[in-house]
């Protein structure tokens, strides 16, 4: 429970501490925290978005070299498509920071759930790899609603390299 307004005890809503911890334990990002989920449905078909913020206590680090340094500037917040949960559209959204390395200078922090620019989440990437093990790309795009599969294509020989997917 938590205090409100004038000291009166209040619920927390029960689904977003739920989605929270099957998030911090299916999928726990280090040096980031899950701050909020909301079920949206206010433009049309059921979305869960996922806020996501920085962890106060850990610095941001270099894209470059992986190395903490200070935080530059923040950037525009931005989202990515996940893994959807129960069949809903999840949606996780971050305004990145950018950082001044000594090596490589400034640059945009290393966010272990992204790689590159993508759109899509590395998990939401390697979800849609392995069910491209059974369909066709283009069937695997039809039912998880991806328009462009192209970039997964490509990072599906990086990531299987990199990950132990069997």
């Amino acid at each position: 429970m938590a205090i409100g307004i004038r000291g009166i005890q209040t619920r927390r809503p029960a689904m977003q501490l739920r989605v929270k911890t099957l998030l911090n334990r299916t999928h726990p990002i280090p040096g980031f925290t899950y701050t909020s989920v909301a079920l949206d449905d206010a433009l049309g078909p059921l979305e869960l978005e996922v806020e996501i913020a920085a962890h106060r206590q850990r610095a941001a680090h270099c894209s470059g070299c992986g190395n903490p340094a200070p935080t530059y500037d923040h950037l525009p917040r931005r989202a990515w498509t996940h893994v959807p949960l129960w069949g809903i559209p999840t949606r996780w959204f971050y305004g990145p920071r950018r950082v001044e390395c000594v090596e490589h200078g400034v640059r945009v922090e290393a966010m272990p759930w992204n790689q590159g620019k993508r759109p899509w989440t590395v998990a939401m990437m390697v979800f849609l790899a392995r069910w491209a093990r059974r369909l066709s790309w283009r069937e695997v795009a039809e039912v998880f609603h991806v328009i462009t599969m192209t970039g997964i294509r490509y990072s599906d020989a990086r990531l299987s390299s990199r990950h132990n997917f069997s």
